[in-house]
């Protein structure tokens, strides 16, 4: 979706968002699930450091594998 945010509002295609959710948490990466009906299918990911940016790409290869 369109923004000018620090965020990105994504829904991912591989599990449903409320899984992902959990499983990024697990591994320590924070990122905010609302369980309402417009927003129930998104994630959003706020933009961090460059470090924390690798961080979230490093596990997310490894969830998807």
């Amino acid at each position: 979706l369109p923004s000018q945010t620090n965020f990105l509002l994504v829904r991912p295609r591989e599990a449903p968002a409320g899984e992902w959710y959990r499983r990024l948490r697990e591994n320590q990466i924070l990122v905010r699930w609302f369980d309402t009906p417009e927003l129930t299918e998104y994630l959003r990911i706020s933009i961090g450091t460059p470090q924390e940016m690798e961080t979230f790409i490093r596990v997310v290869k490894r969830l998807l594998r």
